[in-house]
């Protein structure tokens, strides 16, 4: 939606040239609608315009909760799988499979929910499966972008991060499943205290993470968070997250994917959405494996 309210944020979509109307996006009803995306495929979308200039597989918008974005895949798209700017529209049953750069990304102040998301990053291609940020210029610029998101899967190809969160990025995040992965998550922030954030402003809780690499040694030059130390805040029992145990997912091949875990992942309840999906994870083991009969990997 436009920005027709006096006082209220404007802002124009990434990739989308100044003149073009379709590139304005804010306003301030957050129960807006943009419509509905209910079991479509987006194959091969996207493109580079220029350095900074990206269009994205799928772009939201300062959309509204009332956008229903429902068994959706973006797959092979040319940026970023799904990128939200701003809003609170909410996301379910979604596959980003072999984004060229991130996977999930969001940033300007999204506030939406997203639970049952796969993140299949494709050897060779992609950066983080998920990189979100609130805003740049002014980390504690308002609304803050601070999303709420559970069962999630994320499966790497040896390389990329499992996330990068920075500039002033809120979100509760539980029952996420990592694996095959170069590095783990990255918390940064050249403005806020990381410390006084986490984690009661951002958390990642009750998560598995398997063969995601080492918290790196962030000092001198390379560190990017104040002094933040991310291997003792995520391996801090009172967070219940595992670093151990071998989801065992059923295929991560790029053609043919399962990502039913071959054990049980024990979670939390979430607080939307599916309040019964009390495992990590976007697919249960022993359940039912809801991307079936609608997703395809096609590798051209």
């Amino acid at each position: 939606p436009e920005c027709d309210a006096p006082g209220f944020f404007e802002d124009r979509v990434e990739g989308i040239e100044v003149g073009d109307d379709r590139g304005r996006y804010g306003g301030g009803d957050d129960g807006s609608s943009c419509g509905t995306l209910q079991y479509v495929r987006i194959e091969f979308a996207g493109a580079e315009l220029s350095p900074d200039n990206e269009l994205n597989g799928l772009t939201v918008a300062g959309c509204g909760s009332g956008t229903t974005l429902s068994y959706v895949q973006v797959h092979r798209g040319k940026d970023d799988g799904i990128e939200f700017f701003g809003g609170t529209a909410n996301l379910d049953h979604a596959i980003i499979s072999g984004p060229s750069d991130d996977g999930l990304d969001c940033d300007e102040g999204w506030r939406g929910e997203a639970q049952f998301i796969v993140v299949h990053q494709f050897p060779g291609i992609g950066d983080n499966a998920i990189e979100c940020d609130n805003l740049g210029s002014d980390e504690s610029a308002e609304p803050r972008t601070n999303p709420s998101i559970s069962n999630i899967t994320l499966v790497g190809a040896g390389e990329g991060r499992v996330a990068v969160l920075r500039e002033g990025f809120r979100a509760d995040i539980d029952n996420l499943v990592a694996v095959n992965f170069n590095a783990p998550p990255d918390l940064r922030s050249e403005e806020l205290n990381l410390a006084d954030e986490w984690p009661t402003n951002l958390s990642i809780e009750n998560s598995y993470f398997y063969e995601v690499g080492d918290f790196p040694a962030e000092t001198g030059e390379d560190d990017d968070d104040m002094g933040f130390d991310e291997a003792a805040a995520f391996t801090d029992p009172a967070r219940n997250n595992d670093f151990e145990t071998d989801p065992m997912l059923g295929d991560t091949s790029i053609t043919a994917p399962n990502y039913i875990p071959g054990v049980a992942l024990s979670g939390v309840a979430p607080a939307f959405g599916d309040t019964s999906a009390s495992y990590a994870g976007a697919f249960e083991n022993g359940g039912t494996n809801w991307a079936e009969g609608w997703a395809a990997f096609p590798e051209n």
